[in-house]
């Protein structure tokens, strides 16, 4: 089946308006047809281009790898292709700027000789929205984790302070009229003001993000568990064997889940005692994490969950494997494992 020449212009009209640079390039690479989005595009006009070497187009420490999967594209069994799915696809402009793109090949035989054409597109300001939206969604996840931790700052240390204070004004009257309910009472301030050291040592660490890689695992989670200790009232005891030290996008996490862990013992589980195990090796890292709370329901909370949601976002985010064992009424385990793979 053939076109006819009305429709084959038609065509030709419908190529030469869009504003995608359309080239046809023959089996030497050289340029043998130009839309006039080659001009939008590169700044070329596309009649001068006739002729001329497809390398003009492109940015000369990438011409040789572009040449050589032209000619593999011509061996291989498909037609089509489309280009640049695991590299980027670089263009050059007229005036030397370089800009991202992305781009089909297609083969085309003709009278024994092959032919490739081109679509070409420009998507800097596809890029440089992507970049926008990156750096707002960024500044987002900074703003909110400055008003967590002026929250934090203010529920848990403030209020601690706060009320160290008051009792201290009191203790002398208190110590006066009953010896035992002062002592009672000074007690009750220093474990105020350890509550309040403890999560003022944990809100630092946050302040100072790189901590969280350079320090050992064993440490964060102790500090993390001492604040969390001292808010709750429960003991929350943490044993740990760690043997090598993990990536820092991996040790992050895992101090990131033990957070979020703690976070929802204290809001939920009405627990009295937990437990945080942490375990590293050469192969990979353990940690679980146990309370004696009331448990939930698993089912129930599935998909609704935010915590849940963000603690298992993470273990993905590093190829860790993250179990939820909980049932009402039977407290709650929280096991994290990750195996070291070689990149």
């Amino acid at each position: 089946m053939t076109i006819s020449a009305n429709v084959a212009h038609l065509l030709v009209q419908v190529v030469d308006a869009t504003s995608d640079a359309v080239l046809i390039i023959d089996g030497g690479q050289n340029i043998i047809y130009a839309n006039h989005g080659v001009t939008i595009v590169f700044g070329h006009d596309a009649a001068s281009l006739i002729g001329q070497p497809l390398d003009l187009l492109l940015p000369a420490r990438y011409q040789s790898r572009h040449a050589a999967l032209v000619r593999g594209f011509g061996e291989a069994p498909e037609q089509a292709r489309r280009m640049g799915e695991r590299r980027d696809i670089v263009g050059v402009r007229q005036n030397g700027e370089e800009f991202p793109a992305e781009a089909g090949i297609t083969r085309i035989t003709e009278g024994g000789e092959t032919y490739y054409s081109v679509i070409l597109r420009d998507i800097s300001d596809r890029r440089r929205r992507d970049e926008e939206l990156r750096l707002k969604s960024n500044q987002l996840a900074v703003m909110s984790e400055r008003t967590r931790l002026a929250r934090d700052l203010h529920d848990a240390v403030t209020q601690s302070l706060f009320s160290a204070s008051i009792m201290a004004e009191l203790l002398p009257q208190t110590w006066e009229r009953d010896l035992e309910a002062g002592r009672r009472q000074l007690e009750d301030i220093r474990r105020l003001n350890r509550s309040a050291l403890a999560e003022m040592r944990s809100l630092l660490i946050e302040l100072r993000p790189s901590a969280l890689t350079e320090s050992r695992l064993s440490d964060l989670i102790r500090q993390l568990a001492n604040a969390s200790s001292s808010r709750l009232g429960i003991q929350i005891d943490v044993q740990a064997d760690e043997q090598t030290r993990l990536p820092g996008d991996v040790q992050v996490a895992f101090y990131r889940i033990a957070q979020e862990s703690l976070h929802n013992v204290a809001k939920h589980s009405r627990a009295t005692e937990a437990s945080i195990q942490i375990n590293t090796r050469q192969s990979g890292a353990m940690m679980l994490i146990h309370d004696n709370g009331t448990g939930f329901n698993l089912n129930a909370v599935a998909g609704t969950n935010f915590g849940l949601r963000i603690m298992r976002e993470r273990a993905a985010e590093i190829g860790a494997a993250l179990d939820i064992d909980s049932a009402v009424g039977t407290g709650t385990d929280i096991l994290l494992t990750w195996e070291w793979q070689e990149k």
